[in-house]
């Protein structure tokens, strides 16, 4: 049994001296990239800070041999740094004696790395800063932090591990102090919290390096960059929502039929007319501009060399339908493959379109619905009616959506033909 003793004890000597301190398994909040290291005071009491080690991923395995001598933690703390939130979770070594294992939440990173204060000259320019001064910070635990702002700190103090929260700062310069209250976030938008202190009086100063440029500073020169940006992007979104309106209100006015110059006087606009030429001071009228003889001055089109005759020239050839007035009223092709041709409105209801059952039959024109439109007649009066065309029935270039009355001269446009209503 004493031998049995004796052989456990050398064991577990030899587990402790040769395998080492245990390993510590820590989970971070989050998957990314940390740094870790310890801080302790080894058997002298002497301050120790190891070097940093980098780590990326969800967890890390922790060697805790390097605070340990003779298998026992040192008093001390361990440091883990999350890279993207500028934030420090510090444990207690003697709190992790027994652990295998430290899941970190984020509330654990409560302290800042790095809080920069900036002293500048309340009434200075902006690329002057403090000569010299003493800063200190009491942060939301209650430690006190000291820095010496010196002519080669360009009024900048620097401090480490500081909690977040309400922070007081004094700063002591020449024979005077002041004393201010500070935030410093958890969150932030830079992993490093600069704050820029304006300190009045008679004060020394001397010149920023020219590359200098604060967190305040960036954050104020993104934002005014944002405010520009979205104004920019604001001006176009309201030329694209008025473009899109004139876009619809075009649509929908093509579809009815109505030019920009009808759509205009009915809101009251009227265009300049062309006439020409402006009135001319002088008092010589001008000439009047060339008229070319082989362009048809109604409907714009080329007219036959041989025949001299246009889209909406009114074929004398069918005389047999010109000519003499029946008393009935009629429609009258004035452009189109049916310019010349006349159709009387004999029937009290008369059906228009490209198939050849209708009492109008206009096959030769394909922009004409198979069932176009239906002309009534009840009382002396004439209306026409679309009957859901592909291409719409316009009457005076109006396109209409319910029975129209139609007065002698009316001019009618179905499909690609036009016609005046005699009545």
């Amino acid at each position: 049994m004493r031998n049995f003793l004796a052989v456990s004890f050398i064991t577990l000597v030899f587990a402790v001296v040769v395998v080492g301190a245990p390993t510590l398994s820590v989970k971070f909040p989050e998957k990314g990239a940390y740094l870790y290291w310890f801080e302790y005071k080894d058997v002298n009491g002497a301050d120790v800070i190891t070097a940093p080690i980098h780590t990326a991923g969800e967890s890390a395995e922790i060697d805790l041999g390097a605070v340990s001598v003779g298998g026992k933690i040192q008093p001390g703390v361990l440091k883990v740094y999350d890279l993207k939130s500028g934030n420090v979770a510090a444990k207690k070594l003697q709190n992790l004696v027994g652990k295998k294992s430290l899941n970190l939440k984020p509330a654990d990173f409560d302290l800042v790395r790095t809080v920069r204060i900036v002293l500048k000259p309340a009434d200075g320019k902006p690329d002057e800063r403090i000569e010299s001064a003493v800063v200190v910070v009491t942060d939301a635990n209650a430690d006190e932090f000291k820095a010496i702002v010196d002519p080669t700190s360009q009024g900048t103090a620097e401090f480490h591990d500081v909690a977040a929260g309400q922070e007081k700062v004094t700063v002591l310069y020449g024979n005077e102090k002041m004393t201010i209250d500070m935030q410093i976030p958890a969150e932030r938008d830079e992993s490093v919290f600069t704050r820029a202190i304006a300190v009045s009086g008679d004060v020394r100063t001397v010149k920023a390096a020219a590359t200098e440029e604060s967190s305040a500073e960036k954050s104020e020169r993104r934002n005014q960059s944002s405010e520009r940006q979205g104004g920019v992007i604001g001006y176009l979104v309201g030329i694209v929502f008025v473009l899109l309106i004139l876009y619809v209100i075009y649509v929908v006015m093509k579809s009815r039929g109505i030019t920009l110059e009808q759509g205009l006087k009915k809101m009251g606009v009227e265009l300049p007319k062309d006439e020409g030429t402006a009135e001319v001071q002088s008092g010589v009228p001008s000439p009047e501009p060339a008229v070319d003889p082989n362009i048809c001055q109604f409907c714009g089109q080329r007219k036959d060399p041989a025949t001299g005759r246009c889209a909406c020239t009114i074929d004398a050839s069918v005389g047999s339908q010109m000519a003499p007035r029946t008393g009935q009223p009629r429609l009258v092709g004035l452009q189109g493959v049916y310019a010349g041709r006349v159709f009387d409105l004999a029937a009290d209801s008369i059906t228009v379109g490209r198939d050849p059952s209708n009492m109008i039959a206009l096959t030769e024109d394909t922009a004409v619905s198979r069932m176009h439109a239906q002309i009534m007649k009840s009382s002396g009066a004439v209306t026409i009616t679309d009957i859901g065309s592909s291409n719409g029935t316009f009457v005076n270039g109006m396109r209409i959506t319910s029975p129209h009355p139609l007065m002698n001269g009316d001019e009618l446009q179905i499909g690609g033909s036009k016609f005046r209503f005699e009545a």
